[in-house]
């Protein structure tokens, strides 16, 4: 558990390889982050802020995850993959993926089971490369699991994707092994994207 604190000023760098989670990263391992903050953190992988692979849970609450940058392989705020993510009355904001070929996921890229948004605020984040997509959030199942998304009472607006391919500037959604998405009382606004917004 990580409560009231603040993350940032970090770099996962790497050598030859790439690294992920700039600020956090979990590999086989759960976290619950509550009134704390992820900010300002670069990975030269994927996962500027948190990385989370392969565990039962992540859970953020009451918490921002800002200003973060991933270079490769998308997830510029949060990248989870095989865990199921819960965010909840956060802000997730000013992120960015970068990649020349695309980047995915410039606030929230998730592969996991389970994949819930509540009460929280996606906002001006962004996803740059050829074909990029998903500037404030990518939802997609995997080879390992399927998906499924629900966002409530939330707000998902001035994303973007940029790139001659891009889409999806607010949320891209795949249906690839998703069993649903569910959004309501939720508001999607003012996102860009050259194909799709």
């Amino acid at each position: 558990t990580i409560t009231y604190s603040k993350i940032s000023g970090n770099y996962a760098l790497g050598g030859l390889h790439r690294a992920n989670g700039g600020g956090i990263y979990l590999k086989f391992a759960d976290l619950t982050i509550s009134n704390s903050s992820v900010t300002g953190n670069q990975a030269s992988g994927s996962g500027g802020g948190i990385r989370s692979k392969n565990g039962n849970f992540l859970v953020i609450s009451d918490s921002i995850v800002s200003d973060n940058t991933s270079t490769y392989g998308g997830g510029g705020g949060i990248r989870s993959d095989r865990s199921s993510l819960t965010v909840s009355n956060s802000t997730i904001s000013g992120n960015q993926a970068l990649s020349a070929g695309g980047a995915a996921g410039g606030g929230i890229f998730s592969s996991g089971p389970i994949f819930s948004v509540y009460n929280s605020t996606i906002s001006n984040n962004s996803a740059q490369g050829f074909l990029a997509f998903g500037g404030g959030i990518v939802s997609s199942g995997s080879r390992f699991s399927d998906s499924n998304l629900t966002i409530a009472h939330s707000t998902i607006s001035g994303n973007s994707v940029l790139g001659t391919q891009a889409s999806g500037g607010g949320l891209f959604f795949d249906d690839y092994r998703s069993t649903g998405a569910n959004i309501r009382y939720s508001t999607i606004t003012e996102n860009y994207a050259p194909i799709g917004r």
